[in-house]
């Protein structure tokens, strides 16, 4: 009878929770007492990580920083050209690289094989405590699924066949300040004075997908390889993206990683036609 009354007392007791609207609280500080961490789902601890992909910034490099900001360490075996045909191969057969891919992250000590550059930055946000918190996974989702779409507009100018100086400048001048309207609307406000960020009021894995994508496009505004063609700060006429960028790359490793010497430089495809 005692049993039964306690049961009764556990089920009015989360009923409360729920219509009181403290779920969300709840869930966040029970994981957070059983983990360790903040987010949604926490998981345990990465180690002996190794990082599959190619001699370039690409998909690898929003990774690369939250292993980084996450204090990480890994390894990373980039492919060239002719290395990946053969590892592609052997890769899709054993079931490594399901959809003949990279990146891989991998951590033999801890079971994990990831594909898939979004499914990495999210088990890894779970990992470090970069996870954005249950109620709040939808923004993540649609973030990632913007920053992605933000990607593919320069890759359809960086990869065109005739990619030209013109069609650089159509790009800076008609398609990015489109889409960074839509970003500048979601961006933390300037009355945050510090540590502003996407989701949550703090770090997510989401803020590695947006940062390294604004990065991309300073670059490619700047155009340092050709000096003599138009330069523009993207960022000037978006005073909260601006601020944003600005906060992330002044965070004490994440600087370190942009002016380490090792990094990766920014690589055009190919020369334009006009330049």
């Amino acid at each position: 009878m005692a049993s039964l009354q306690l049961l009764f007392v556990g089920i009015a007791g989360i009923l409360a929770i729920l219509y009181s609207g403290k779920a969300s609280w709840l869930s966040k500080t029970l994981f957070y007492l059983y983990y360790g961490k903040t987010g949604c789902m926490p998981l345990p601890d990465l180690s002996n990580v190794t990082l599959h992909y190619f001699p370039v910034r690409g998909r690898g490099e929003a990774i690369r920083l939250l292993l980084t900001e996450a204090q990480i360490s890994y390894t990373e075996y980039n492919f060239k050209d002719v290395q990946w045909s053969k590892a592609k191969q052997k890769g899709v057969k054993n079931g490594q690289y399901l959809f003949g891919q990279v990146p891989y992250l991998e951590s033999p000590s801890s079971g994990v094989g990831l594909s898939q550059s979004h499914a990495i930055m999210h088990y890894l946000g779970r990992t470090t405590g970069m996870d954005c918190d249950c109620d709040m996974m939808h923004m993540c989702e649609i973030l990632a699924q913007g920053t992605e779409d933000l990607r593919a507009k320069l890759a359809e100018v960086l990869h065109n066949p005739d990619f030209s100086l013109k069609l650089r400048e159509q790009y800076l001048n008609e398609t990015l300040p489109v889409w960074l309207g839509y970003f500048e609307k979601l961006a933390p406000p300037l009355s945050k004075l510090n540590e502003a960020f996407f989701v949550n009021d703090r770090l997510t894995w989401v803020d590695f997908l947006l940062f390294d994508q604004l990065d991309s496009n300073m670059e490619f505004g700047r155009f340092e390889e050709y000096p003599d063609a138009m330069s523009v700060h993207v960022l000037k006429d978006f005073p909260k993206l601006r601020k944003y960028y600005n906060q992330m790359a002044a965070r004490p490793r994440i600087a370190a990683f942009l002016t380490d010497t090792k990094r990766f430089k920014f690589a055009l495809p190919r020369r334009p036609k006009d330049a």
